[in-house]
């Protein structure tokens, strides 16, 4: 079940200005539509909001109080060990972030959601403390392993991160000097003294292949192992398409449609296919592989969806929203195997014209996987190797072709702009090491 947004400058706004207006917190989170697990840190929220002097509490219902000079944002440290509190009230925001002094961050750390309080103002702007912790955004963070004879610590990648973590030998996971790590943050520094934590993952030395996406995994906290429920409701869907799935959906199998992708695409979602029509005009498809079907709203899966919001590709990895069993292969537009599909179909007319369109769940199945490289050889040379190796659908991609001049035409007589702008790609040696970029 996806949870309610409890941010908590959103549960102070909710909270009535008067007193005698005062609400509870079970009332408050029934108005604000919150889950059950979320009381304990709502009131936990509530108590922080008391303690600083942003509410009144009086017989356990609660009220907004004016407050100038306390104030709710998330702080952001910089390397030279002083941070600045963005403001969440827009208002507040408006007159510029908070400076705090390296003495005045407490137990904050970079990231975490803070009360503020402003303490003076000069003519370089607003100067404060923090209050209070309300979110710890950084209960993980990667570092170096550090072993002395007398101690070991975790000093942090990051350097907006000032504190070194100590770590207990009975915590460093057998960890070695140098090595680096993940560490899990179990003391917040307080009053000058430094955090502790335990070393939950050894990630390797610094130098080992693919370490550096590792580190960024870890350190963006990028969501990169799928719970057992999510994947026991990937593995339970079939690849198989029975006939009962097919109801109120246009079956599009008999048309010749085809996917056309990188080299290097792992899951190809996308089809197009192109026919023409008895009175003249041309037949645009483009087809969506149906992901709805088999991602339920509420299921596990569609929680964990949410939760990372997209898959994230690197040079040599990719970190999918879905388990694979959905992404490379069920919901995938592979070649000559049956899949379910959301179908836009455009009428088009000689002048490029959309004359009519229909949107509409369907089912198809492609003919060819093919590479934006051998779309370009068959164009310019038909009659080549390339060309005759897709000879079963080189004649629609070369209607393909003339559509695509006709629709840019149209596009340029519009005043649009072709912003054709090269990009990178990085290139790796055997060993993982990247060797070097060209331009593509």
């Amino acid at each position: 079940m996806l949870t309610t947004d409890l941010s908590p400058q959103r549960i102070l706004q909710a909270l009535p200005k008067s007193k005698n207006r005062a609400i509870t917190s079970a009332r408050l989170a029934e108005a604000l539509g919150l889950q059950d697990s979320q009381a304990a840190t709502l009131d936990r929220y509530l108590a922080e909001f008391a303690k600083a002097g942003l509410v009144a509490k009086s017989s356990g219902k609660f009220s907004r109080k004016q407050a100038p000079g306390l104030l709710i944002g998330t702080l952001r440290g910089t390397r030279s060990g002083h941070a600045f509190v963005v403001p969440d009230d827009e208002s507040e925001r408006a007159r510029g972030d908070l400076f705090i002094g390296e003495r005045s961050v407490g137990a904050a750390i970079h990231g975490d959601k803070v009360i503020a309080r402003v303490v003076t103002t000069t003519s370089r702007g607003r100067e404060g403390r923090v209050e209070a912790v309300l979110q710890q955004a950084n209960p993980t963070t990667v570092g170096r392993f550090i072993k002395l004879k007398s101690q070991s610590f975790v000093s942090p990648l990051d350097e907006k991160l000032h504190h070194d973590i100590s770590v207990a030998p009975s915590d460093s996971l057998g960890a070695k000097d140098g090595d680096i790590v993940n560490v899990e943050i179990t003391r917040r520094p307080v009053a000058g003294r430094p955090p502790w934590g335990r070393i939950i993952e050894v990630l390797g030395r610094e130098d080992s292949p693919g370490i550096d996406i590792e580190i960024i995994l870890r350190k963006h906290h990028l969501p990169h192992v799928f719970p057992e429920a999510v994947l026991a409701e990937a593995d339970a869907a079939s690849e198989r398409i029975e006939e009962s799935q097919l109801e109120g959906r246009l079956d599009l199998r008999e048309l010749l449609t085809v996917t056309i992708d990188g080299e290097t695409a792992r899951d190809f979602d996308d089809a197009v296919s192109l026919e023409a029509l008895p009175n003249g005009r041309l037949r645009l498809g483009v087809h969506i592989a149906d992901v709805s079907y088999y991602v339920r709203e509420g299921s596990a899966l569609d929680d964990e969806a949410f939760r990372r919001g997209t898959s994230v590709y690197f040079p040599e990895r990719a970190i999918p929203m879905l388990p694979e069993r959905l992404s490379n292969e069920i919901c995938s537009l592979n070649p000559q195997v049956d899949r379910l599909t959301m179908s836009a179909t455009m009428d088009l007319d000689r002048e490029g014209r959309v004359v009519d369109y229909r949107l509409t769940p369907s089912v198809i199945r492609s003919r060819a996987r093919m590479t934006y490289t051998a779309v370009n050889e068959i164009i310019t040379d038909p009659q080549g190797e390339t060309a005759g190796r897709y000879q079963h659908v080189k004649e629609m991609l070369l209607a393909m072709h003339e559509l695509t001049l006709l629709l840019i035409k149209v596009r340029e007589e519009r005043g649009a702009i072709d912003f054709d702008l090269p990009e990178a790609e990085i290139l790796f040696n055997d060993e993982g090491h990247m060797s070097g970029s060209v331009r593509s």
